[in-house]
């Protein structure tokens, strides 16, 4: 199954950079967590993540709200729940020209 992940930044990049470069680690693993997830599922689909990146803290989140298959919905709901993103899907609009990352790191 191919993955495709889009991102979101909420707010504005963090002027800390150890903070920017704990939450670029974390977004990989979270990416690689998602596509060994769904390996098993050998489907020919092609699927489309949306990760949420905070502007405070490193709480890194995935929205399901692009997922249109409910039984790989529901299995990232049950073996991801602390990771999907609960809040408004209208905060993420209104965020979508944000910068993802510092162009520094």
């Amino acid at each position: 199954m191919k993955v495709n992940f889009e991102f979101v930044r909420l707010g504005k990049i963090s002027h800390n950079n150890v903070s920017e470069k704990v939450l670029k680690q974390d977004v990989h693993a979270l990416k690689k967590s998602i596509q060994l997830f769904l390996e098993d599922f050998n489907l020919n689909d092609k699927i489309d993540i949306l990760i949420v990146i905070p502007s405070k803290g490193h709480n890194i989140k995935f929205s399901l709200y692009d997922i249109q298959d409910p039984k790989i919905k529901a299995e990232l709901r049950q073996n991801f729940s602390k990771t999907i993103y609960n809040g408004e899907y209208s905060k993420i609009i209104t965020n979508l020209q944000n910068a993802i990352f510092s162009p520094l790191l």
